[in-house]
């Protein structure tokens, strides 16, 4: 056995090491993102507004409240006018949760009472109602009356018999909600708004024969019960609930459902004064229920909800249809961080790409990489505990296939050491035939150049990619992932070249490492071209024909493309290496 450089072991170990705990942290950092949103979400921005998300920013309920209303109405004409202003105090939710009731009979628009609504009511020149006796700006109870404003006292009774009747739309379902439990009873008010159902604090209230549900921990008798273990989870039920029995009652939008166009507005349930104001938002254009959102992050029962409801086209994007989320408040009260959570969760995608949670080629993903990493792992003990004699760059070199050959790694690894041992020239060998020699030389060569393509891109599109603009019909050349593969290649060949396809071959003739150096140039060449044959078209088409957007490196789809086309590129070596091995230009028996 010839000779080698005493570094090269230690070195190649290291570098292999290296290599293979950069593409685990790749992974890892996959889910820690999964379940931690980015830091620094809440930077200074042109605007917070994102494709599928419109954020009302500001830092009191007021503020709010005249964006909201400017939004809703914008009163260019009498058609987006509302007839009447209903102003609340702040501190007094019950009150103006009632009042959302009143939203639709009364064409209005619900505001919290201070110097934002004075200003709003002077913008909008509310033309007044009938049922009110042609009054246009009325307060409820507790709140400071403008001067020309009317008081409205507000009672269940009051709301039946002085509004509702007389407009001809009496409500059709009650909900009972909880009077102590703000972030439970607030979630009505949407509903209300949209629909005009009564809400009331105790059952008694209501009328007889109206169908009662009630939310959250509410008991009522003869009430359906709608809610979960907390706000959250009840918000999520509210939203998908349907009552077969009575068709009129709930949002229903669920996974199963085929309304299209939705929307669902995000508050925070630590200030019932802003909440309040999604009873606005359910009055006109798209509607939807109200949903809770924490200062950094979706609460993950919203967050899973919003990716089941993931729009879906069949042939072109732009055919729709398209959801939008609602945000209420500034980013001290919801991050930037958790409006782009919303805003992923609802990007639409083809069909074949919908699901709720993760995509159906998400799920491949992460079934090819999780199973990569069980391949390797095994694969090293094997090693470890049942091959004591095999050659230290094999050693190597089979965990490091595995990781990205998914199912197929440890079947690879069978099929080359379920042998006969023989010995030849001092070193221990596996009797193979040439096909299987073939699979065994490309195994010591896409192990080490295909995990540090894989490896080379992450570094690359983490650190961010380059573009060189050229122009001319090979534009093309400086596009960034166009440059990502050259670099892949590059780096390939030149780590792999000298660490470990020169010894092979320095231990395979029994040559000097120095002669057996520039020999193995051509061969790295030769394999690792063909690897590219399908690695880098497959990267093409995947990415940028058939995924929904370009994965980038923090999606698991990202590495799942990436191992599979290197696996492709195993495939597509294989034969080249198999008339490698017959030319004696490589070996396939170590």
């Amino acid at each position: 056995m010839p000779s080698l450089p005493r570094w090269l072991q230690p070195v190649g170990t290291v570098i292999a090491t290296l290599v293979a705990g950069l593409l685990l942290a790749g992974v890892a950092a996959v889910v820690y993102r999964a379940v931690r949103p980015p830091e620094g979400g809440d930077q200074a921005r042109m605007h917070w507004d994102t494709k599928n998300t419109t954020r009302f920013d500001g830092a009191t309920a007021g503020a709010v409240g005249a964006l909201v209303s400017r939004g809703v109405y914008p009163a260019t004409e009498p058609a987006n006018t509302p007839d009447v202003v209903i102003l609340f105090a702040p501190e007094d939710w019950r009150s103006s949760l009632r009042a959302a009731s009143l939203i639709r009979p009364l064409n209005a628009v619900l505001l919290p009472a201070g110097p934002e609504a004075e200003a709003e009511v002077a913008r909008l020149q509310p033309r007044g109602s009938e049922l009110l006796d042609g009054a246009s700006v009325v307060t409820l109870e507790g709140a400071p009356t403008p001067e020309g404003a009317d008081l409205l006292p507000l009672t269940t009774a009051d709301i039946i018999r002085g509004l509702l009747e007389r407009a001809g739309a009496p409500p059709r379902h009650v909900i009972v909600v909880d009077p102590d439990d703000p972030a439970t009873a607030l979630l009505a008010a949407p509903w209300a708004a949209y629909s005009g159902d009564l809400i009331v604090f105790e059952a008694v209230e209501a009328p007889a024969d109206l169908p009662r549900y009630a939310l959250g921990d509410v008991t009522a008798e003869g009430a359906t019960r709608i809610g979960g273990r907390d706000p959250a989870r009840t918000a999520v039920a509210f939203a998908t609930y349907d009552d077969p029995e009575h068709p009129l009652f709930g949002w229903g939008m669920n996974v199963d459902s085929p309304t299209g166009y939705r929307a669902y507005t995000l508050a925070s349930p630590d200030d019932p004064a802003t909440a309040l104001l999604s009873a606005n938002l359910a009055r006109r254009g798209k509607v939807g229920p109200l949903l809770w959102a924490g200062e950094a992050q979706l609460p993950q029962i919203v967050n899973n909800y919003l990716n089941s409801q993931r729009a879906a086209f069949f042939v072109v994007p732009n055919e729709g249809p398209f959801h939008h989320v609602w945000v209420l408040g500034d980013t001290s009260a919801i991050s930037f961080a958790a409006q782009s959570e919303a805003d992923y969760a609802l990007e639409i995608g083809p069909y074949r790409m919908k699901g709720p949670g993760l995509s159906g080629m998400d799920m491949l993903a992460t079934v090819w990489v999780v199973l990569g990493l069980a391949s390797a792992l095994w694969i090293a003990v094997h090693e470890a505990k049942f091959l004591p004699d095999q050659l230290w760059i094999m050693r190597l070199a089979w965990p490091l296939l595995a990781l990205t050959m998914g199912p197929f790694g440890i079947l690879l690894y069978v099929l080359a050491y379920r042998r006969p041992v023989v010995e030849q020239g001092g070193m221990r060998m596996w009797d193979r035939p040439p096909w299987l020699q073939g699979m065994a030389a490309t195994a010591s060569s896409v192990g080490f150049g295909g995990v540090l393509m894989v490896v080379t891109g992450f570094l690359i599109t983490l650190l961010g990619a380059p573009l060189i603009p050229l122009q001319g019909p090979l534009f093309w050349i400086g596009g960034p992932m166009v440059l990502i593969m050259i670099a892949n290649y590059v780096v390939a060949v030149l780590i792999s070249w000298p660490l470990y396809q020169a010894p092979m071959l320095a231990m395979f003739h029994g040559r000097p490492y120095g002669q057996a150096l520039w020999r193995a140039l051509p061969i790295v060449l030769i394999s690792m071209t063909a690897v590219s044959l399908a690695m880098f078209p497959g990267m093409w088409w995947l990415m940028m024909w058939n995924l929904p957007m370009m994965p980038k490196e923090e999606s698991i789809l990202w590495f799942g493309v990436m191992c599979f086309t290197v696996f492709m590129g195993f495939l597509i070596a294989w034969p080249f290496n198999v008339l490698l091995v017959r030319r004696r230009q490589k070996g396939g028996l170590m």
